[in-house]
């Protein structure tokens, strides 16, 4: 019996004419974007195909990635599922840069020709080769070898998981291309979904919690508060902002600069410490101690009011082909963003609802951040365009595009 993706225009969601089980293999970490992500998209799935039943598997313990593997196989094989839908994340399931998960998607592919269920897999991550020596861990860059090691590894580690899998999701435009000139996927196999854009902001925090937020990190009222959210990896450039911080000063004293965002619990940890800790180290080097904030992790209650009272967000994100979950949790919130050169922001630029600027020039982007700070006029035009670009990508409509992918697998088997 063929599937058919039905309208229902006044319920507003997508309803299917036979009903499917899928199962989400994810994480549930509580310092983690992917899980994060896996929470946000599988409300909005359920909410947009109340006939569709989607059940998830999530790991909480890397150490215990054997018995993860295990009871998702178990589960395969007592049900009927239509598809087993994967976020890949290369530290997501265990501490050997995601080794185990060759085996397990062996598996898998194995148990698919008995149990007749397909394969999809949204790579998170899906490494630039050729800039690979930038972006990857320094303890592998700084070796010719272990460089050549790791790329690789990673070559073939990706390579591998596309051909085991039926389909795969990529969450920014980049990597369709970075896949089918570097890794030689087929460009039919790869969908591109937007991430999506949060769009379930919580409720206008009351005037208590912002007074609380505020005594609680030293926030005086009346400044401008710039805001970087998110972990703290090297390629995202917080650096760059701290360093223009003293000549912005300069000109707006009553200025600070907030960083919301601490250790994850997926990654090198410990690599990423490092950059932290160079990071908290500027300031004082600067003599802009008293103008920077680090919060580190905050629950989201406390990071509704930070969005909420933030002036200006910036990602000065270097390098990066990757969808960024915490781009896509402040959208909804309205406030202006400056952004770095990053192909990541190609769709804002396009829709006009960013303004772009080179983050390695401390004067450019001085001068970005007090236009912005001072234009009423220009934060009322990005205002606009943000709505606009709201509605068109949120996490529903990314959702919406997911059962599609699920559906067209579907109709191919029968």
């Amino acid at each position: 019996m063929p599937l058919v993706l039905v309208k229902d225009n006044q319920k507003r969601n997508v309803k299917l004419m036979h009903r499917i089980n899928i199962l989400m293999i994810s994480a549930d970490y509580e310092k983690c974007g992917v899980s994060h992500y896996t929470t946000r998209l599988l409300e909005a799935i359920c909410s947009q195909a109340n006939d569709l039943k989607i059940e998830s598997i999530r790991i909480k313990d890397k150490i215990r990635f054997l018995s993860f593997y295990t009871a998702i196989i178990k589960k395969i094989v007592k049900n009927e599922f239509k598809i087993i839908h994967i976020q890949h994340e290369f530290s997501l399931y265990d501490n050997l840069y995601g080794i185990t998960l060759i085996p397990f998607y062996i598996i898998l592919k194995m148990l698919s020709k008995v149990k007749g269920f397909k394969i999809v897999t949204t790579l998170h991550t899906v490494w630039d080769l050729e800039g690979l020596k930038d972006t990857i861990d320094p303890k592998f860059s700084k070796n010719p070898l272990l460089l050549f090691i790791a790329r690789m590894y990673v070559l073939s580690h990706i390579k591998l998981i596309c051909e085991l899998s039926d389909k795969i999701i990529v969450l920014g435009k980049p990597s369709v291309y970075i896949l089918s000139k570097q890794y030689k996927v087929k460009p039919s196999k790869v969908k591109y979904n937007h991430h999506g854009v949060y769009t379930n902001k919580a409720e206008e925090p009351r005037k208590e919690e912002i007074e609380e937020f505020r005594r609680k990190f030293s926030i005086k009222e009346g400044g401008k508060i710039i805001t970087l959210f998110g972990f703290p990896y090297p390629s995202k450039g917080y650096h760059y902002v701290i360093s223009a911080l003293p000549e912005v000063i300069k000109e707006h004293e009553n200025l600070v600069l907030v960083i919301a965002g601490g250790l994850p619990d997926v990654g090198d940890v410990d690599s990423l410490r490092k950059y932290f800790n160079h990071l908290k180290n500027m300031p004082k080097e600067l003599g802009v101690d008293d103008n920077v904030i680090f919060t580190g992790f905050l629950s989201w209650k406390y990071l509704n009011v930070l969005f909420t009272i933030t002036d200006l967000f910036i990602f000065p994100y270097e390098k990066r082909v990757n969808a960024s979950g915490s781009l896509n949790s402040i959208i909804p919130y309205l406030k202006p963003i400056i952004v770095s050169d990053s192909p990541l922001f190609d769709d804002l630029r396009e829709a006009g609802a960013v303004i772009t600027v080179d983050v390695k020039n401390k004067k450019r982007l001085k001068d970005a951040i007090i236009k912005v700070i001072h234009s009423k006029s220009l934060k009322k035009v990005l205002k606009k365009k943000l709505k606009e670009y709201l509605v068109i990508n949120s996490i529903l409509n990314s959702a919406e595009k997911h059962i599609k992918v699920y559906l067209d697998l579907i109709q191919r088997s029968y």
